[in-house]
């Protein structure tokens, strides 16, 4: 088991909308390019609306999981 927090076990601040077209049908992209990079280090996570396409930024958190 990892003890560090991967790009998946966080989840946005609030609820995600695309700023194009307003819809709420939104995909957790993976981290892959520079520019994702950094602002992932600044805590804001790559999401891409489904129906048109853009990709945009959000402010993310650490899910919390429950230890048992």
């Amino acid at each position: 088991m990892s003890n560090f927090a991967g790009q998946f076990d966080y989840v946005p601040l609030e609820p995600v909308r695309c700023d194009a077209c307003g819809r709420a049908d939104i995909l957790q992209l993976p981290v892959e390019t520079l520019m994702d990079r950094l602002r992932w280090a600044a805590f804001f996570g790559p999401f891409k609306c489904r129906s048109c396409r853009k990709k945009l930024y959000r402010r993310v958190k650490k899910k919390v999981f429950m230890e048992s």
